[in-house]
């Protein structure tokens, strides 16, 4: 959980931060440490915490959560944790082998790597596409606008850098490029506020959140 946890009025988050310090510091497991490990082996990992917490954020969307437990405050969506196991599985000989034991043990409950998926619609596109401001070619090889607004979408989506888009969606600088512009010039209000069918809902109202559009 993140440092800034609090569970019926206890820091418990800055406790936990405070409690790996500490068995860093000496170099070994305290018998407190002894006791949080038998309650979770990991929650000391050997590895940065926040991959730790995007571990169990992804096992969490896909089992849902355990009773009597909440999401942590800015917790990951499901499309960010589906990006975060995508990406993680395409640098496995990066990981260690108990950070490969653990990506293997999401894999079998999702059947296998996450792949990327369009989220727009083809009768959405219908009409987002008329919404599009004219862009001249100035050379080069011109870029579909629809993969441009998908990329747009998959961040809006997953909450990730823009550096992690998928290479199916193209160079990353041109496609926030896009957004900029199409932020700036309100391009993507108006696309945020067009009556799209119900399975665009979802992209829709995420994508407004990025912006800050006001519901």
């Amino acid at each position: 959980m993140s440092q800034p946890t609090v569970v019926d009025g206890f820091a418990l988050g800055t406790w936990l931060r405070n409690q790996r310090q500490r068995q860093r510091s000496l170099g070994r497991l305290t018998r407190l440490g002894h006791r949080l490990t038998d309650l979770d082996a990991w929650w000391n990992p050997p590895w940065p915490v926040a991959w730790q917490r995007m571990w169990w954020a992804s096992r969490y969307h896909l089992t849902g959560l355990p009773d009597g437990v909440e999401w942590w405050p800015s917790a990951p969506n499901d499309e960010h944790a589906a990006a975060w196991l995508r990406e993680q599985s395409t640098q496995r000989a990066l990981l260690l082998s108990e950070q490969r034991r653990l990506i293997d043990e999401l894999l079998s409950l999702t059947g296998g790597v996450p792949v990327w998926q369009p989220r727009i619609s083809n009768a959405a596109w219908q009409t987002l596409s008329g919404l599009l401001p004219t862009r001249s070619h100035t050379g080069g090889h011109p870029r579909s606008e629809r993969q441009i607004l998908e990329a747009i979408v998959h961040i809006a989506c997953t909450e990730q850098a823009w550096t992690r888009l998928p290479p199916a969606l193209g160079p990353f600088l041109a496609c926030r490029r896009r957004f900029l512009l199409w932020r700036d010039d309100g391009t993507l209000k108006r696309i945020c506020r067009s009556v799209l069918p119900e399975q665009d809902a979802i992209w829709q109202q995420r994508l407004a959140a990025y912006i800050d559009l006001p519901a």
